[in-house]
């Protein structure tokens, strides 16, 4: 398991920019381009960054809190069957109350219609809010799963901010083959579909088991 350290030696050293290192007159570039190069892939759906939590409404409170570990709702829940994912603009200003069957994201929180008239527990599936290791001995899924794709998506941004643009190329390259092979593999896994522990089909069938 690769670590946060490990990950800045890697582009350093494929960088050969030791000004990178601690200290170095380029550190902060360094670090602004795992930053960067994290942030921009966090937002894709790979098999390892998946994340659920729950939350419980409040009577005549339209919306519920983000749970903690999850950047963003791919669906919703409610005794284990999904509502139906909508526009925030068809639910915001509607009144009825009673048992959620829609929901929208709303600036980082989850809106439910109708408003619920009670308290329901309410499961969300969808990406998960992982970032940057807090510490250089730390690792997580940008530093193990996806190490090779970070250390491209960096290498790119380090070689364009620095006109080396033969190397850029390169780079770039290989960012493609990391990201290739990391799609390739959620297919694998089965993982194309919703971001949810939940089956993908609209129903079953208990005689057909499907």
């Amino acid at each position: 398991m690769a670590t946060l350290a490990q990950l800045k030696t890697r582009i350093i050293l494929e960088t050969d920019r030791d000004d990178m290192g601690s200290g170095g007159e380029a550190e902060q570039t360094l670090i602004d381009a795992y930053t960067d190069a994290i942030d921009y892939y966090s937002s894709e759906q790979f098999w390892f960054n998946r994340a659920n939590g729950s939350g419980n409404t409040a009577a005549s409170t339209a919306t519920i809190a983000m749970p903690t570990g999850v950047r963003f709702p791919r669906a919703v829940t409610y005794l284990g069957e999904p509502l139906t994912m909508v526009d925030l603009i068809e639910v915001q200003a509607r009144t009825e109350t009673g048992i959620p069957s829609k929901w929208a994201e709303n600036e980082g929180a989850i809106q439910l219609w109708p408003i619920p008239g009670g308290v329901y527990a309410i499961g969300v599936y969808g990406l998960a809010s992982t970032g940057v290791p807090a510490a250089a001995g730390d690792s997580n899924i940008w530093t193990t799963e996806a190490y090779k794709l970070i250390v491209a998506r960096s290498k790119v941004t380090i070689f364009r901010i620095f006109k080396e643009y033969d190397a850029l190329g390169q780079a770039a390259a290989e960012e493609l083959e990391a990201m290739s092979a990391l799609r390739k593999e959620t297919r694998r896994r089965g993982m194309t579909n919703l971001v949810t522990d939940l089956a993908t089909g609209t129903s079953f069938n208990i005689n057909l088991g499907y």
